[in-house]
């Protein structure tokens, strides 16, 4: 695994660092803008997965009331002879004689509170039929764009139609259906969403391309102590030490003594690798896959993980860093410092996306192989 500290030695070693702040803070900060702007350089296939999103059924049991000021709660929804679904509150909607109003907030299985900006604004009597039907759906966290979602049921890629389209068009339909168009939307607290139209009446799922968005990487380098391990667990005791949450997902190095190492390439290579799946206190952290041999007293070192593949990806992405320090420190570049940063981008954007190895042949067994034992990109269900 490439670690944000390799990419950090790397630049240290180019301009000889002697470890001064101004020095440091420009290592650092450029670093962080090489990886903020590889993902602009190219499609990378390798940002390329997919997700199954699984749609709720609308819901129209029992009958409504609607107190729409005065009760136990400012506009008050309530349901007899129902339970209303655990997602109505925020992402539902319910349709009242043909209109559409958004539900704010379930109060429990059998109210909930209409938004004070979409409301009948009048009461609405007991005993009236109504359809919920989630209106609304959360992406995955790093979602960055996708291709057209295909629904599960009848194997059909929908329609993606702009915001203001989307509410004209859906006002030809009151009801709920299979759906055929859908558009994007901001949750407004960072999170893209999904909208179906028509609302799907049914549980179904569909399944889309999307490229994700990079690890940000926020642990540089930390060694503090020593730490160890047991072979065949996936606990790693520290001593003195001080893990964080910002470790979940970093790369764990482990040394050949009681001294931190650095990269494998490098005059003090780690014996050990491992990925920290979880942190449970600044001295217990688990591992994602059970440790290869006990160890005490060890030395080691934490950094994020680069998400990036091994060899010309990787690559590519120190002579931006490498680009970036001598913009920062105002180092005039070497006559061969271009043809090298071009090289390295034409050789990662054509390795990018050439993990199939096997024979393209119907009833024989291919192999899918990363790039340098990089498996392929993980599946999200959401």
């Amino acid at each position: 695994m490439r670690s944000y500290l390799d990419l950090i030695d790397r630049l240290r070693a180019y301009i000889g660092n002697d470890q001064s702040s101004h020095k440091s803070a420009a290592v650092i900060r450029s670093a962080y803008e090489a990886v903020e702007k590889l993902p602009l350089k190219h499609s990378w296939q390798y940002y390329s997965t997919y997700a199954k999103l699984i749609t709720s059924a609308s819901y129209n049991t029992g009958t409504v009331a609607y107190d729409h000021t005065g009760g136990a709660a400012e506009r008050l929804l309530t349901l007899t002879g129902g339970t209303f679904p655990t997602w109505v509150g925020g992402y539902g909607t319910i349709v009242l004689s043909g209109v559409h109003y958004d539900i704010a907030t379930r109060l429990s299985s059998t109210t909930a509170q209409l938004k004070s900006d979409n409301n009948p604004g009048d009461d609405v009597a007991a005993g009236t039929t109504y359809t919920i039907y989630r209106n609304r759906y959360d992406l995955p966290a790093d979602f960055a764009s996708m291709t057209k979602p295909i629904m599960a049921n009848d194997n059909r890629v929908i329609e993606k139609v702009p915001i203001d389209d989307f509410v004209r068009r859906r006002n030809w339909n009151d009801g709920v259906g299979t759906p055929y168009m859908f558009t994007l939307i901001q949750s407004g607290y960072g999170r893209e969403q999904l909208m179906f139209w028509c609302p799907p009446g049914e549980v179904t799922s569909c399944e889309f391309q999307y490229r994700r968005i990079p690890l940000r990487p926020l642990v540089v380098d930390a060694n503090a102590g020593t730490i160890a391990t047991t072979n065949g667990s996936l606990t790693v005791t520290g001593t003195a030490t001080e893990f964080s949450q910002a470790m979940v997902g970093g790369v764990l190095r482990v040394s050949y003594d009681a001294k931190p190492p650095t990269a494998f390439d490098s005059v003090t290579p780690p014996q050990y690798e491992y990925r920290i799946e979880s942190v449970e206190s600044a001295t217990s952290l688990t591992l994602a896959e059970a440790a290869t041999a006990t160890v005490t007293k060890r030395g080691y070192t934490i950094s994020s993980r680069l998400d990036v593949a091994e060899g010309p990806m990787f690559n590519f992405l120190v002579q931006m860093a490498m680009k970036n320090l001598r913009v920062n420190l105002r180092i005039d570049r070497l006559g061969d410092e271009v043809n090298e940063y071009e090289r390295a981008e034409k050789e990662a954007r054509e390795q990018d996306g050439q993990n199939y190895m096997g024979p393209d042949v119907a009833g024989t067994r291919g192999m899918f192989q990363g790039v340098a034992g990089r498996g392929l990109s993980y599946m999200r269900n959401t």
